[in-house]
């Protein structure tokens, strides 16, 4: 098999939140679903839903707070590991006190080693050793709407804030975990590789780089 760049453009770094995914733990959507996705072969769904909206708006409510109450200064920040074609969108890190944080919306209890992978991901890419994994119970009728394709305006939603909802887990830096994550990213590279072949062979380009330019057009 030819050696092949599979990451031509930019949106196809490895990103935290793709390792759900790639470890084989989303009972949503398939390894070979997600690669496809991530090299546009079939299309992504960009509207996203009710569960993703409401995270969105309540990560930066979860911020303050626990910036108000523990007296960090998490911001927002973004890392690269260009070699590697990582990308770690972090939700905040204090750089003063050497620490991540992760917000992540739920109902009835938190899974913690689902989203481990992404804290450790993110620890080695900031090269920080502690990251607070901050939970936020969602009510159960936080979505009032039938079909979030046609109502996903706020009014649909309850955004309101309880601090009581908040739970935190302390998660460390631990590199054999992160190893094991990256074998199954190589995996997942692989895999990549191989469907760009494919693509290749199917519609008859000479080579992946006609592949790369017709697909992104």
């Amino acid at each position: 098999m030819v050696a092949i760049d599979v990451t031509i453009n930019r949106d196809r770094y490895i990103g935290g939140s793709d390792l759900p995914t790639i470890m084989g733990w989303n009972t949503f959507q398939t390894r070979i679903q997600f690669a496809k996705e991530k090299l546009k072969i079939e299309p992504r769904n960009e509207l996203g839903n009710q569960y993703t909206q409401y995270g969105h708006v309540m990560e930066s409510k979860v911020r303050d707070y626990i910036n108000l109450m523990f007296g960090t200064k998490f911001i927002e920040d973004t890392a690269f590991n260009e070699d590697k074609r990582y990308r770690g969108n972090c939700d905040g890190i204090d750089r003063k006190r050497n620490l991540l944080f992760e917000c992540k919306t739920f109902h009835g209890k938190l899974k913690v080693d689902y989203y481990t992978p992404q804290c450790q991901f993110y620890m080695e890419l900031f090269n920080v050793d502690e990251c607070w994994l901050v939970g936020y119970d969602r009510p159960s009728e936080f979505y009032t709407g039938v079909d979030y394709a046609l109502e996903h305006d706020d009014v649909y939603f309850d955004y309101t804030f309880d601090p009581k909802r908040i739970v935190i887990y302390k998660i460390y830096r631990d590199k054999e975990y992160f190893n094991k994550i990256e074998k199954e990213i190589d995996k997942f590279k692989y895999l990549l590789e191989c469907l760009i072949e494919e693509e290749v062979m199917k519609n008859g380009f000479t080579n992946k780089n006609d592949w790369a330019i017709s697909e992104v057009r």
